[in-house]
């Protein structure tokens, strides 16, 4: 569900229905696709297209499965186990987050946070709730502006900080994204210098 909520999609038409996801990320794809095999029981299709831009597309044609999750209310895991609501955020920040460091061999002036992106303000606050149930604090959400994410250019950015919560979000979330744990071990590493 996190990854439907972010890069993933669910199409529904009379007699069809469809769950997917399009990534650069092979292992993303490769992950999700083993999770809705799991949770489906069906088999999921996976492609690769070659070219300028090698894209991963992961797709589960099934009406049944489109319906219900189309119909799940991801709002229900406030009350869920903490693995539930890890996995729920793992999935949601493989698709719509990241690590930032910079200036990170200058201890001062570095700059050191996991971010989440997205559009809908209730989604972020849901998400920033889920976090701290897991008693991992969020740093703050602030509104940027720019192109591609709603008419208005207006889109919500989480961040989480300090290397306390850098470390819990690493051992109680985390990335199915090799790039992304790499880039947020180094973060980690630049701590110890």
């Amino acid at each position: 569900m996190g990854v439907v909520e972010g890069d993933g999609y669910i199409t529904l038409r009379r007699t069809k229905g469809n769950i997917g996801l399009e990534v650069n990320d092979r292992d993303f794809a490769l992950c999700f696709k083993d999770k809705l095999e799991k949770w489906s029981g069906l088999k999921v299709k996976f492609k690769i297209t070659e070219g300028q831009n090698t894209r991963f597309i992961v797709t589960l044609h099934s009406l049944r499965a489109a319906q219900y999750l189309k119909s799940f209310d991801i709002y229900c895991l406030t009350n869920a186990e903490e693995n539930i609501k890890s996995m729920f955020l793992r999935g949601f920040f493989d698709a719509e987050g990241g690590v930032s460091g910079s200036n990170l061999k200058t201890p001062r002036i570095a700059t050191r946070f996991i971010a989440v992106f997205n559009s809908d303000k209730k989604l972020i606050l849901f998400v920033k709730n889920l976090i701290e149930s897991l008693n991992i604090k969020v740093q703050n959400i602030d509104i940027k502006i720019g192109s591609g994410f709603n008419k208005n250019g207006i889109y919500y950015r989480l961040r989480i900080g300090s290397k306390e919560n850098l470390i819990k979000f690493k051992q109680r979330i985390g990335f199915s994204i090799e790039r992304k744990n790499k880039k947020l071990d180094e973060v980690l590493n630049s701590y110890r210098k």
